[in-house]
């Protein structure tokens, strides 16, 4: 389970479009601010050469151009877009609440951390090009690379749409309470400063070899979206994977860096036919480097072949999964990439013995020289159209659709619309579901590029539910009995596995608490089986 998160955890809710800019004062310049940063975008230029002269002198001189699929409009249609002018939006990081000279300080600051970035990004394309199997990345470049990944999924329209409020009484997010408290008590008079000062916070951080950092970032910005920082940091491991089908290519979406596949509980409201969603479960994230590279961050709640061998580790990992995944979604359940053929990286500084973990130090410790050799893993196209259903099925809020190759992404299309059963095409009746019209955008952007296989999606009767008593009563239990978004914290003293895991993927996280739903207390994980038996109910009636 989650800590609290916007409204919609899987379901985009911003657009682009929709203009909620911050109050430009007169006498100052605008700029147009990138959430995806252009470093990455021209890796999605075409890099096809024209054959006449003249063509390849016009290429050269204009501007890098991307292809587009345009949602915004009424009638989608695939264009060429200059990368400077796409994946941004005027003035996103304006702080109109400094002085004219400094307000644009948080621009300023995401530049500097992608010309940082930007340079261990280069390295592993490069790598790639040369044909290695992988590269390796010190524990500072590595963690580098996870502090950015966590801005690519904070800085984009979904939190900048959740904080941009011109006062605090409009912040509507489910956090609502707890944020005016903390508004008031640090001085803040708008929601966007919070927004503005824990990107701060994050750019800064030094993510030291002792971890405490961890302990110390919930009290230096606002504690709930710390905790998903440290919980996006440490309770994943990194991957690069590439398309092994030559024609192959990975898309970019207006929020491909911040949706996830896992398992969401998803309602449909009988009044507006949108689509709810309570508990939900991480499994896989996502951040495309290239046409042909993808970052995937994977949960350590899933099994892993390599660290299950070890004593004990596979039959913690799985009191784990009972306890954050089964309680909550049932014994049935999975990731639908599962099998994704990724495993967690190899380093300099252990390795293992007859399935036994040694360290080259018997006095080990984090180390900034420590390195991580990170694989390409080859992944087949169903994989590939498996990514691509994530981030296709939460695009319908967006504007965009970015790739490099029509006949890849006509292939991609053709697949997501045609494809039977997929729960992502699931619509209502209503005139206006907005799931529907993206759909049928989709559809005819399919015909555009020459397609001519018929789309399929399921389409839900939201008449006859209304009028289906026993439906209602169904979802109107289910939404009262969903748990609270649980506090994932780090702990100062992990159990043999995590720190297992922590010396192999180095990543620590405390597994989770327990709500006690009306009690309204925590139970720490390790007494789980004692609540289980009713044994802790003297001790909770204690503490009230």
């Amino acid at each position: 389970m989650m800590p609290n998160m916007p409204n919609a955890s899987t379901q985009d809710s911003a657009s682009t479009q929709q203009d909620l800019s911050i109050k430009t004062p007169e006498n100052t310049s605008s700029q147009y601010h990138h959430f995806v940063p252009q470093f990455l975008l021209k890796n999605f230029v075409d890099a096809c050469v024209p054959t006449d002269r003249r063509a390849r002198r016009r290429k050269r001189n204009a501007d890098p151009t991307v292809n587009r699929v345009e949602l915004s409009s009424e009638t989608p249609k695939v264009i060429e877009i200059p990368v400077k002018r796409i994946l941004g939006k005027t003035d996103m990081y304006r702080d109109t609440n400094k002085p004219c000279a400094e307000q644009q300080h948080v621009e300023r600051m995401f530049g500097d951390v992608e010309s940082r970035t930007s340079r261990i990004f280069r390295k592993i394309t490069k790598a790639f090009d040369e044909g290695h199997r992988g590269i390796w990345l010190t524990r500072d470049e590595r963690n580098l690379v996870r502090k950015f990944l966590f801005l690519m999924k904070y800085r984009g329209p979904t939190f900048y749409r959740r904080y941009n409020h011109e006062t605090a009484s409009e912040y509507d997010a489910n956090d609502r309470e707890k944020m005016l408290e903390y508004m008031q008590k640090k001085g803040f008079e708008r929601p966007i400063g919070v927004w503005f000062d824990n990107i701060k916070t994050i750019i800064e951080l030094d993510m030291d070899d002792e971890l405490n950092w961890t302990s110390e970032l919930p009290k230096r910005m606002y504690p709930d979206d710390a905790k998903w920082a440290i919980m996006h940091c440490q309770s994943f491991f990194m991957a690069i994977c590439t398309p092994s089908n030559a024609q192959d290519e990975f898309l970019l979406t207006d929020n491909c860096y911040h949706v996830s596949e896992g398992i969401f509980q998803s309602f449909v409201s009988l009044e507006t036919g949108e689509s709810e969603t309570g508990a939900w479960t991480n499994f896989h994230e996502f951040a495309p480097i290239s046409p042909k590279l993808m970052i995937v961050l994977r949960s350590f709640l899933l099994p892993s072949p390599e660290e299950d061998s070890l004593p004990g580790v596979k039959a913690e990992r799985e009191m784990l999964w009972s306890l954050m995944v089964e309680r909550f979604h049932g014994s049935d359940v999975n990731s639908t990439l599962a099998d994704l053929p990724i495993v967690i990286p190899d380093n300099n500084y252990s390795h293992k013995i007859n399935g036994v973990l040694q360290f080259q130090d018997e006095n080990f410790s984090l180390q900034r020289h420590h390195k991580f050799f990170f694989s390409f893993f080859p992944i087949e196209t169903h994989h590939v159209n498996k990514i691509h259903c994530v981030f296709l099925d939460n695009a319908s809020p967006c504007t965009s659709v970015i790739f490099r190759s029509k006949e890849s992404f006509r292939q991609t299309l053709e697949w997501y619309l045609t494809e039977p059963g997929w729960v992502g095409k699931r619509v209502t009746s209503l005139p206006g579901d907005r799931r529907r019209l993206y759909l049928l955008k989709l559809a005819a952007v399919l015909k555009q590029l020459g397609s001519d296989k018929e789309p399929t999606w399921e389409e839900i009767d939201v008449a006859k539910m209304r009028n289906d008593t026993k439906h209602q009563l169904m979802l109107k239990e289910l939404f009262e009995l969903l748990p609270e978004l649980l506090d994932c914290i780090p702990d100062d003293n992990p159990t043999e596995f995590m720190q297992i895991y922590n010396c192999l993927g180095d990543s620590i996280f405390k597994p989770i608490s327990i709500f006690t739903d009306e009690k309204s207390r925590w139970i720490e994980a390790n007494d789980y089986k004692r609540y289980e038996a009713g044994l802790l109910d003297d001790e909770i009636a204690d503490q009230d």
